[in-house]
C-alpha cells in the first residue's frame, strides 16, 4: 500500500514537471530565426504584393529610416516595433522582424520583435 502511493507521488511529480516544462517553453529570439525575405525595402514591397502566406515569418529590411521613437521606427512604409528603447546612429540600417501584416487604415506593413543587425 506504502510502495504504490510513493510511486503515485513520484508519477503526479513527474508528469507535473513534464506538463510545466511543455506549457511554458521559452520564446523563440528574433536573431536566431531563418527569413522568407532579405532585401531592400524596394524589393520588399514587391515581394509583399506577389507573395501570399508570409505573416507571422521573419523578414530582413535594409533601407533610409524616415522616422524613429523610443519603441517605434519607420522606413518608407515599414513600421517596426521594438520591445527595448532603440537608438539610431545612421539613417541607412537594417532589421530583422516578424511580420504581422499590412495596415488599410494607415496604409503600412508592420513588424515586431525587431532588432538593428546594421
Amino acid at each position: 500500500m506504502k510502495n504504490k502511493l510513493i510511486g503515485a507521488v513520484f508519477l503526479l511529480i513527474t508528469l507535473s514537471i513534464g506538463l510545466y516544462k511543455y506549457a511554458y517553453k521559452p520564446h523563440p529570439k528574433t536573431l536566431d530565426q531563418d527569413v522568407v525575405f532579405q532585401g531592400q525595402l524596394a524589393d520588399f514591397n514587391k515581394f509583399i504584393d506577389q507573395e501570399s502566406g508570409v505573416y507571422n515569418t521573419y523578414v530582413s529590411i535594409s533601407g533610409e529610416l524616415t522616422s524613429y521613437s523610443a519603441y517605434v521606427l519607420s522606413m518608407g512604409n515599414v513600421v517596426c516595433h521594438f520591445t527595448d528603447s532603440v537608438s539610431v546612429k545612421n539613417k541607412k540600417i537594417t532589421i530583422k522582424g516578424r511580420y504581422l501584416g499590412y495596415d488599410d487604415l494607415m496604409q503600412e506593413h508592420a513588424l515586431d520583435q525587431c532588432i538593428i543587425i546594421e
